[in-house]
C-alpha cells in the first residue's frame, strides 16, 4: 500500500490548486491519521482561494499527505517481513520484483534527466511547454518511503543480493533505467491523447522483464529517461 507525501516536490514550484488534482476533492481519510506522521505537508490549493482557506481553517484537523503515506507504508510491514525471510532462506530467489503505483524515487520523475544527479535542474530539465504541470505533478508523484522499503528488501538478500527490478506507474511517462542497484521500470499505456501527441508509443505493448530460462530481459533501448525526447516529440502546453 502506498501514497504520496510531497517528498519529491521540485523546489520553487507554486502551490498545487485543488481543482487540478481530484484526490483532494474525492479522497477522505479517517481523522485519527492526523498528526500520526509528525510532519507538516501542505495538501495544497487553499492558498489561492480565500474562501476555501477560511473553510479549511475552521474545519477539524485533517490528515496530511505525509500522514496518509506513513499509514500506508505501515500496512506493508507483514508482507515485507515475509519477503525478507524468503530472501534470507537457504534457497533465495534469483530475482526480486517489487511494484508500486506511485513513484519510489525522485529520479523516477518524468523530467529527471540524470539519475546520478542529487538535485533537479529546473532551468535545463523543465525546458518544454508543459513544464508547469510537470512541476506541479512532483507534489503528488510519490514518496521516499517506498524506496526505503524496497531497498530494505534488497539488503535482506545479503551481500550478493538478487537482481532487483521495481515497476511503478502514475506518471504516464515511460522510464527504464538503473540507479544504485535497482532497475526502475514504468511502461504505461497512457491516454489516447498522450499517444497521439508523441508522449508514449502509439501502440501499447507488453514489456518482458524476466525469462524463466534466460533471466533478466534488458531494455532494448539501453535505458529510457525521457521517452518523448528520445523517441517521440516534445509535450505541448495542453499536456
Amino acid at each position: 500500500m502506498r501514497w504520496y507525501d510531497g517528498g519529491f516536490e521540485i523546489e520553487g514550484v507554486e502551490s498545487l490548486p485543488v481543482r487540478l488534482w481530484g484526490d483532494y476533492a474525492r479522497c477522505f481519510w479517517p481523522p485519527e491519521l492526523a498528526g500520526a506522521h509528525g510532519g507538516q505537508h501542505d495538501r495544497g490549493g487553499d492558498g489561492d482561494d480565500p474562501k476555501r482557506a477560511a473553510a479549511a481553517a475552521a474545519a477539524p484537523e485533517k490528515p496530511t499527505d505525509a500522514d496518509v503515506a506513513a499509514f500506508m507504508a505501515s500496512l506493508n510491514a507483514e508482507n515485507l517481513s515475509a519477503a525478507s525471510r524468503l530472501l534470507q532462506s537457504a534457497h533465495p530467489p534469483t530475482c526480486l520484483l517489487t511494484v508500486s503505483h506511485f513513484l519510489p524515487s525522485p529520479t523516477c520523475l518524468p523530467d529527471w534527466c540524470h539519475p546520478s544527479s542529487s538535485t533537479f535542474d529546473v532551468p535545463n530539465w523543465l525546458d518544454h511547454p508543459a513544464a508547469r504541470k510537470a512541476a506541479l505533478f512532483s507534489k503528488v508523484a510519490g514518496s521516499p518511503l517506498i524506496d526505503e522499503q524496497i531497498r530494505a528488501l534488497a539488503a535482506a538478500g545479503g551481500e550478493d543480493g538478487v537482481r532487483h527490478i521495481h515497476c511503478f506507474g502514475h506518471s504516464h511517462r515511460p522510464k527504464d533505467y538503473e540507479f544504485r542497484g535497482v532497475r526502475y521500470v514504468h511502461h504505461p499505456v497512457g491516454k489516447p491523447v498522450e499517444r497521439e501527441r508523441g508522449m508514449l508509443p502509439m501502440v501499447p505493448s507488453f514489456k518482458k522483464l524476466w525469462d524463466p530460462e534466460e533471466g533478466e530481459v534488458r531494455c532494448a533501448e539501453g535505458s529510457v529517461i525521457r521517452w518523448w525526447e528520445q523517441f517521440g516529440k516534445p509535450p505541448t502546453e495542453l499536456d
